[in-house]
């Protein structure tokens, strides 16, 4: 399961009370590993006077849930992965949704850095499945 926050520069009380309804409406998925997939670009807002163009960062958030997946099992590693990715890429092209006029300079550049630290939060959640299942 994936759910997702879109952090737009002005708007981070509204997403902050959005992703608190999100997970106050599933207390079932507290308990649920998941995995946090951010991408972010830089966003200019016109001239800001003497120092120049304002640059905000908009962030794109998905929290991909591990319910269901058996992470000591190579299939389950497979989806998951393959989770990671799906919401990397869909974080890029909201970001790329939300301001249609800037080009996303690198798509590629955007989904790889998104999906880095999602995959380290996974081999860390695969070897305390592997750790969980050799210790019973």
């Amino acid at each position: 399961m994936i759910t997702t926050t879109l952090v737009r520069p002005f708007d981070i009380l509204m997403a902050t009370a959005i992703a608190g309804g999100v997970l106050g409406m599933t207390p079932a998925l507290a308990d649920v590993p998941q995995i946090v997939v951010e991408a972010t670009a830089p966003v200019q807002h016109g001239t800001a006077g003497a120092g120049g163009d304002r640059v905000d960062l908009l962030s794109v958030k998905y929290h991909v849930h591990m319910q269901g997946l058996d992470l000591t099992k190579h299939a389950d590693v497979l989806q998951a992965e393959e989770q990671v990715k799906v919401a990397a890429t869909k974080a890029c092209e909201a970001i790329q949704a939300q301001y249609p006029a800037r080009p996303l300079s690198d798509q590629r550049s955007c989904i790889s850095d998104a999906t880095n630290p999602g995959m380290g939060e996974l081999k860390l959640l695969i070897a305390a499945a592997e750790k969980n299942s050799t210790s019973k």
